[in-house]
Order: structure tokens, then C-alpha cells, then sequence
């Protein structure tokens, strides 16, 4: 159904209605009512009021289908699922699409007609299921269901391996295609791997003094940091700026953390270091751990082009699973970090961090 006319109005509601054989109506794949026809009229039976009732039939036709019903007039179109994953078009739409802004929304068009979308803003981050279909002859991808962005039609201007632009209502989005990811890797330690032999602070390359000289002679750190969202399969990155602060006088470190955002830099945290804050965690800026173990203490990493050697350690915070890669010679610098909560309920989360340079 694309179009509904009557009482004045005029709607695009592009649902999808399946009249079977047997005499059932589907819309988008829920049985909502059954049908009749004759040459003249279709009669609906429904539990829902709108649905029920007789119909005029205006036209019946092998690809199109017209009637009006309670002052209103309802326009069918054939969709032949088959004919359209033929088409060029339709096949480059499977994937992971981002459209950037003010948030960030991914849409995940699966092969199967699914539509997944997750809007992710400062607040957190929303998701919304629904259906899509591709309707050749106009070129329009059209979302059937309750998402914030793209429901209804919208026309395909451009498409191609990595970039769709389409035009909703008068609005044009641009689409970038982002990598699919059905699996991460995810660090297969536990608790009680960790519990049998677990390491001490003592053991670790860093220590305050040697935090504190290196801090005091680093102007900034640039990080990369991928959060995966199972919910698209999809990872999201972000540019992390940190700068460390030092007070040598108080004993005090702080470093604050920028989000790069459209190149210009938004303060998204910051860490302190001091007499009676954090000052036996050796692990800072980072989380000091519950529980963790050294399994090795001279792995080599590049990290944005230049090899460091690390530290590795293993360990726990709450129920969440982190490794971090400490460069033996940066304190305070770590060239990698993986933080996984793989959770039975509620959404898992894993994020990696990767160091891409450093400013003296």
C-alpha cells in the first residue's frame, strides 16, 4: 500500500499488505484480518474496527490494486520479492550504514528484509527494529516500522560500494558504509584463572614516581577507541585526546580527556592522581584492578607506526574482563586496552582502545 487519499488528506504509509490465497490479509507479516471479493466489492473481517467492513472495489488489476472504503481510497502496488534481488541496486543495500551528526546512527539492512537501527547520542544510545523493502522502478528504500530516522520512503540519489545518499521529505542523508563484525575477540579468561596466581603492584613496570616524571614531560596522547554494538555488528570510533596536567608541589596529576569531534575537541572526562585520590593505582589513568596477573613482560606492539615494548596484564573490574598493554618505558601511556563484559543479561560490552601517537 503506497498511498491513501480522503477526509482532505493525503498518506504514504508504504505498508506492506499480503492478500493470500486462502483469504487472509497480512500487514508487514502480521495476520490482521481476513478477505472476500467479487467483481465489485472486498468485504474485511477483523477484530480491529478499521480494518472491518465493505469495500467498492475502482480497480483489480495483474500489478495494482484500488478501493475505497469509509471515504477513503487505498492504492496497492505489486511487489515482486524475487524480480527485485535481481536488481543492482538492492544488492549494495545489505550492510552497515552511518549517517553522522549531532549522534550517530547506524542502520543495519540485513539480506533477510530486517532493518536494526541504533541511534547513540551523549545520552546513551537507542534502538529500534523494523522492515525495509526496495522498490526498483523508483529507486526507493522504504522502512516499515517505530524508527527515529528514515521510516517511510526515501529515494536513492547515489549508491555505491561505500556511500548511499537518499532524500527524505525534502531532507538528504549521506551514508557511509562501516565494516560488519559478527565476532570480536573476546579475552577468555576468569576470575579464578586470575584468583590461582595473581600478580602484586610491586611487580608492575610503573610506579608513582616514574607516572609522574613521564606525565610532567607529555604534552598530549592520542587514543583510538572502538565500542562494538552487537545490536548492528558493528564497531563505532572515536579520536580520544588526553592531556596531562601536573603538580608536582602537591603531588598531583590529572589528565583530561577530549572527545575529537568534527576535528574540534569536546571534554569527556578527566582522571586525578593525588595524595588521597588514586594514589596506590598504579594502573592510572586507568581503573585500578581487583585482581589481575602479568602474563607477559616484554611483548612488542605497534602502535600508530612505532613499536613499544609491554607489559601485559590480565585482571577484573566487577565483572568486567580488561587487558592492558603498559609500555614499559612511557608510564602512563598504554599502547593497548581491551575491555570485554560479555553479560548474560542485559547488553554485552566490549571496547578496545589503541594508542595512535604521542606529543612531547
Amino acid at each position: 500500500m503506497y498511498k491513501i487519499d480522503g477526509n482532505g488528506k493525503t498518506a504514504s504509509p508504504y505498508y506492506s499488505v499480503t492478500f493470500t490465497s486462502e483469504g487472509k490479509m497480512l500487514i508487514n507479516d502480521r495476520e490482521l484480518a481476513s478477505w472476500k471479493a467479487n467483481d465489485k466489492t472486498i468485504t474485511f473481517t477483523s477484530a480491529i474496527n478499521d480494518l472491518s467492513g465493505k469495500a467498492k472495489l475502482i480497480r483489480a488489476g495483474k500489478n495494482e490494486l484500488i478501493y475505497q472504503k469509509d471515504n477513503q481510497t487505498f492504492y496497492y502496488k505489486k511487489y515482486d520479492a524475487g524480480a527485485v534481488k535481481n536488481d543492482e541496486t538492492y544488492r549494495k543495500l545489505p550492510g552497515v550504514w552511518k549517517i553522522s551528526g549531532e549522534a550517530i546512527t547506524l542502520n543495519k539492512l540485513d539480506d533477510t528484509g530486517d532493518f536494526t537501527q541504533l541511534v547513540i547520542s551523549n545520552g546513551g544510545s537507542i534502538t529500534s527494529r523494523a522492515r525495509y523493502l526496495y522498490i526498483p522502478g523508483e529507486k526507493t528504500l522504504v522502512v516499515q516500522g517505530d524508527v527515529e530516522i528514515l521510516r517511510g520512503a526515501s529515494k536513492i540519489l547515489n549508491i555505491n560500494a561505500e556511500y548511499m545518499e537518499l532524500e527524505q521529505d525534502g531532507l538528504q542523508y549521506q551514508l557511509e558504509k562501516v565494516p560488519l563484525v559478527n565476532q570480536v575477540e573476546r579475552l577468555g579468561f576468569t576470575y579464578e584463572d586470575i584468583e590461582e596466581n595473581p600478580s602484586e603492584p610491586t611487580e608492575l613496570p610503573w610506579n608513582n614516581e616514574n607516572l609522574f616524571e613521564n606525565l610532567s614531560q607529555t604534552k598530549k596522547i592520542y587514543y583510538r577507541r572502538a565500542t562494538y554494538y552487537p545490536e548492528v555488528s558493528a564497531f563505532v570510533y572515536n579520536d580520544i585526546l588526553s592531556e596531562p596536567v601536573t603538580d608536582k608541589a602537591n603531588d598531583k596529576i590529572k589528565l583530561v580527556n577530549y572527545l575529537i569531534k568534527d576535528e574540534e575537541p569536546v571534554k569527556e572526562s578527566e582522571s586525578l592522581k593525588a595524595r588521597l585520590y588514586n594514589s596506590y593505582n598504579l594502573f592510572f589513568p586507568q581503573k585500578e584492578l581487583e585482581i589481575f596477573r602479568i602474563v607477559s613482560r616484554d611483548e612488542t606492539v605497534e602502535a600508530g607506526g612505532t613499536t613499544y615494548t609491554c607489559t601485559v596484564v590480565e585482571g577484573m573490574d566487577g565483572d568486567t574482563k580488561i587487558k592492558y598493554w603498559m609500555i614499559n618505558d612511557k608510564p602512563g601511556i598504554f599502547a593497548k586496552i581491551i575491555k570485554d563484559n560479555n553479560r548474560e543479561s542485559g547488553i554485552p560490552f566490549y571496547q578496545k582502545t589503541e594508542l595512535i601517537n604521542i606529543e612531547k
